[in-house]
């Protein structure tokens, strides 16, 4: 029978935090494979652009009155960059497409890195045993047996080890405070 402690909504989200912990590692990796991507073809559009385009690319949407604009941008740079868009609307299109995709999963990564960095430190917060059993169990991902076998504890000794972990690291997550004092 589950303890009180084990019934509460902020122990379940620790233990769903933990059980998902490789998941979000490998997650994580994929983006920087994808953003490293997202990069290198945002080069290559670059690099296909005259510079006065680069230069107004984001002054073309202005109004080109024959003024000076404040940013020294002349209504040439911005005419020849709203002739470029028009003459290169799919490439144009494509650029914007790939920067919502990288602040989008830039955005993604930050919010799992910040995640698994409260991780690592709630793990870092336990006692050795415990921090044992919980990088054998979630982080390793090994069964009860394994974990049995390298803590020379039993089974069920290393589930109730597990349980107060999880609970202190429920502390240390949510509270945000020193447990162990």
């Amino acid at each position: 029978m589950a303890t009180e402690v084990q019934k509460g909504k902020l122990y379940r989200a620790t233990a769903d935090m933990l059980r998902r912990y490789r998941a979000d590692k490998a997650r994580v990796a994929i983006l920087n494979l994808d953003l490293a991507a997202i990069e290198r073809e945002l080069t290559m559009l670059t690099k296909e652009a005259p510079d006065e385009v680069i230069a107004g690319v984001y002054f073309a949407g202005r109004e080109m009155s024959g003024m000076p604009h404040g940013s020294g941008i002349s209504d040439r740079t911005a005419w020849a960059a709203e002739a470029w868009r028009k003459e290169h609307d799919e490439e144009w299109r494509r650029w914007q497409q790939l920067v919502e995709e990288q602040t989008r999963k830039s955005r993604e990564r930050e919010t799992l890195l910040e995640k698994l960095q409260k991780i690592d430190v709630a793990i870092d917060s336990l006692l050795p045993i415990e921090k044992q059993v919980v990088t054998l169990f979630y982080v390793q991902g090994k069964g009860w047996g394994d974990v049995s076998a390298a803590t020379g504890y039993s089974a069920v000794q290393c589930g109730r080890i597990r349980d107060r972990a999880v609970w202190y690291m429920t502390l240390s997550l949510f509270a945000r405070r020193n447990v162990r004092q």
